[in-house]
C-alpha cells in the first residue's frame, strides 16, 4: 500500500466525514482548534479580515490537505478564517487519538511533517513575493500556480489573493494580455503561453 494511502487508511479509522456546502465556514479566526480537519473534496480558502472587512486571502487548500494544523498542536487560537470556495468534505479526528497514533505510525508522522513543511515553503513564498517581486511577476506566478482552478476564480479573488486593487490587477492582467501570454473570456483567464509566463517570475 502506497504511504499516502496508508496514512489516510488511519485517519479514516479515527476520524468521520462531515460535507459541506459552498461557503460555508469550518472556522473563524479566534475559534479555539478541538479537532482535527483534513480536506478530502473541495476547495478551502483561509483569510482574515482587515479593519475594513475586506477579505485577505492567505492560502487556499486542495485536497487532500490538512487544515490550519499547528494552532491545535501549540494550543493557540485560529491565525484565520477558513470557508469553502465549493462543496467539500472534511475528515474530523479526535486530536487526542490523533497523537496517540502519531506515536504509533512513522508514516503518518512523516506525512504530517511534510505537510507542515509544505507549508512553511508556501509562506516563505509569499513573503518573498510580496516583499521583491513587482505584480506583473506576482500575477505570473499566481496564475501558474492556479492554473487548474483558474476557471471558477473570479478576478477580484485574485485581487485579494495578491494583496492588490482591482484596478491594478486589471491593468495587469490587460498588460500580460496584450503581451499574448492568457486570454480572458467573460472575467476567466486562460494561460496561452506558459514559458512566457515563467519569464515574467524574474522581473
Amino acid at each position: 500500500m502506497e504511504q499516502k494511502s496508508l496514512y489516510m487508511e488511519i485517519l479514516k479509522s479515527i476520524g468521520s466525514k462531515l460535507s459541506y456546502t459552498k461557503d460555508s465556514i469550518l472556522f473563524y479566526e479566534g475559534d479555539t482548534p478541538k479537532r482535527l480537519y483534513v480536506l478530502l473534496e473541495g476547495i478551502v480558502r483561509l483569510y482574515k479580515s482587515d479593519a475594513s472587512g475586506n477579505e485577505i486571502i492567505i492560502h487556499k487548500l486542495m485536497p487532500t490537505s490538512f487544515i490550519a494544523e499547528m494552532p491545535l498542536f501549540e494550543n493557540l487560537p485560529y491565525p484565520a478564517s477558513a470557508r469553502f470556495e465549493s462543496d467539500g468534505v472534511v475528515l474530523s479526528v479526535d486530536f487526542a487519538r490523533f497523537k496517540q497514533s502519531l506515536s504509533k505510525n512513522p508514516d503518518l508522522l512523516v506525512a504530517f511533517i511534510g505537510s507542515l513543511m509544505g507549508k512553511i515553503r508556501i509562506l516563505e513564498r509569499k513573503i518573498s513575493h510580496s516583499i521583491l517581486a513587482s505584480l506583473r511577476a506576482r500575477l505570473a506566478h499566481y496564475l501558474l500556480e492556479s492554473k487548474n482552478t483558474l476557471c471558477i476564480t473570479n478576478q477580484r479573488t485574485i485581487a485579494q489573493e495578491l494583496n492588490t486593487t482591482p484596478q491594478s490587477l486589471s491593468r495587469t492582467i490587460r498588460e500580460l494580455k496584450d503581451m499574448g501570454l492568457i486570454s480572458v473570456s467573460k472575467g476567466k483567464i486562460t494561460l496561452l503561453d506558459i514559458q512566457g509566463l515563467v519569464r515574467l517570475l524574474d522581473s
